[in-house]
């Protein structure tokens, strides 16, 4: 898709442009990861009742002791889901979650990581 612009640009060698590409680029994929996460999260919240409904707190305790609140996107009583587009590291991220769901009031968090048309479903249990 041509883009028009008042501003003068000088002519790149093949070089030049295969560099400026490869940035562009690498900012539209990170652009993407941050908004196609926002809008799958948004699109979810909305079916599942609104803000209201999905965005509540979980208890949070520690060797068997209550000390906070942690909010969490909930789909029911005890059930939260999170949506995350990670590329790398899904394990150690996931190992975070089970800290989540270990030490509060959770039963289970439903994970989907989606990528580039790849769809990871995890259900992170006590």
């Amino acid at each position: 898709m041509p883009i028009s612009t008042p501003i003068v640009i000088g002519a790149f060698s093949q070089e030049e442009f295969g560099k400026v590409a490869y940035e562009v680029v690498g900012h539209a994929f990170e652009v993407h990861g941050v908004l196609g996460k926002k809008f799958h999260e948004e699109a979810c919240i909305h079916f599942f009742g609104g803000k209201e409904q999905c965005w509540q707190f979980a208890e949070t305790s520690w060797h068997g002791k209550k000390t906070g609140r942690q909010p969490v996107k909930m789909l029911s009583k005890g059930i939260s889901f999170e949506i995350t587009c990670k590329r790398g590291d899904l394990e150690i991220y996931a190992s975070h979650l089970q800290k989540i769901v270990s030490n509060t009031n959770l039963e289970a968090m439903l994970w989907a990581n989606i990528v580039s048309g790849t769809v990871r479903l995890e259900r992170i249990g006590k």
